[in-house]
């Protein structure tokens, strides 16, 4: 990891806690889960992977984003 990444990975863990931000990875880059930012960031997600599953999971992340201060940390 470069060490932009390494900072905001710091103070999301902080702020969130080991294990949202664990999930947040898993939901949003892992390449073994659903890898959602590269899969609609570059194109790459089938109409199949939008379903109930995909729209409960971003709906829990941006309640989770919502919580998320700059003046807190």
């Amino acid at each position: 990891l470069i060490i932009t990444e390494k900072i905001i990975l710091t103070i999301s863990s902080n702020f969130f806690g080991e294990s949202k931000l664990e999930f947040m990875m898993l939901i949003l880059v892992d390449e073994l889960a659903l890898n959602l930012r590269n899969g609609v960031a570059h194109g790459l997600s089938q109409l199949g992977n939008f379903n109930e599953v995909t729209a409960n999971n971003v709906l829990y992340l941006f309640f989770m984003l919502l919580q998320f201060r700059l003046d807190e940390l």
